[in-house]
């Protein structure tokens, strides 16, 4: 076992969980309260999953990334990824501000969380290097 990847993918693990909980605790103390005020600040829950949610699918795409930093050449878009997968999934992490004339039950509160992840991977390994 290489010790030096144990503590990189630990490195991982810790900010995977970090990036959860604060994301996660951010949005319950939101909803607590929007429960006593009846004021959902759909900028704020939109920005915490954007930023939280969209950061572990980051993490989870950094190995790739950091691969091509050691790379020589051109930073390029893969954008046939960013079409196909990227713009959905920013629609779909912006469901407050994109799709408010819809009626979106909240069992489906689980797949625009989803959405952020795929956007932040998609992101993050969409970036490479051409030589």
């Amino acid at each position: 076992m290489n010790s030096k990847n144990t503590v990189k993918y630990l490195i991982y693990l810790i900010l995977l969980i970090s990036l959860y909980y604060l994301g996660s605790s951010i949005l319950a103390k939101h909803y607590e309260e929007a429960k006593i005020t009846f004021i959902y600040n759909y900028w704020l829950i939109t920005m915490v999953k954007l930023i939280f949610f969209g950061g572990i699918g980051m993490v989870l795409g950094l190995d790739k990334f950091l691969s091509e930093l050691t790379k020589e050449g051109k930073w390029k878009f893969d954008i046939t990824k960013l079409i196909i997968l990227g713009i959905p999934s920013l629609i779909f992490s912006m469901q407050y501000l994109v799709l408010t004339f819809i009626q979106i039950p909240n069992s489906f509160s689980s797949v625009f969380t989803i959405a952020n992840i795929v956007l932040g991977y998609t992101l993050i390994s969409s970036l490479y290097k051409e030589y």
